[in-house]
């Protein structure tokens, strides 16, 4: 997946990066099991898959984070995407694997990409757009667009 972003990159001339990580995975781990953190996980990446277009990526980035790539996008359209996805994830509380009801979210960092090619300059950003998210609380998007043109 990495290798194919970096050519993504070179390629496209505008598109947008997110990372997103799981609200709270932790406590969702500590308090219903790792089964149930399993099913967390598998469920977001298929809702994430069911969404978003045949031409986008989607990789799994650390324990609960995720790299999606949008070809020919802009902030508006990927922070669309992201809430709709964070709504659907969010209205799902029951889960096979425990008799306990929760909710899900997600936090975001989104990067609209013009021209940089260099794939750790842009993950940098997009976690640090995601720190950004995630002090202001659960289910939020940080973005910013980065022109090398």
């Amino acid at each position: 997946m990495l290798i194919g972003l970096k050519k993504a990159l070179k390629k496209d001339k505008a598109s947008c990066v997110a990372l997103i990580d799981i609200d709270h995975f932790k406590r969702i781990n500590d308090s219903y099991g790792h089964l149930v953190g399993d099913e967390v996980l598998a469920t977001l990446s298929n809702t994430i898959k069911s969404r978003i277009r045949k031409s986008d990526k989607l990789c799994r980035y650390g324990s609960e984070e995720f790299l999606i790539y949008f070809t020919d996008s802009n902030e508006q359209e990927v922070k669309r995407v992201l809430d709709a996805l964070n709504k659907t994830i969010s209205n799902k509380t029951v889960w096979k694997h425990t008799d306990e009801r929760f909710a899900v979210s997600f936090s975001s960092g989104v990067l609209k990409v013009e021209g940089e090619t260099n794939l750790d300059i842009v993950i940098r950003h997009c976690d640090a757009l995601l720190d950004a998210a995630k002090q202001r609380g659960s289910a939020h998007i940080g973005t910013y667009s980065m022109s090398m043109s």
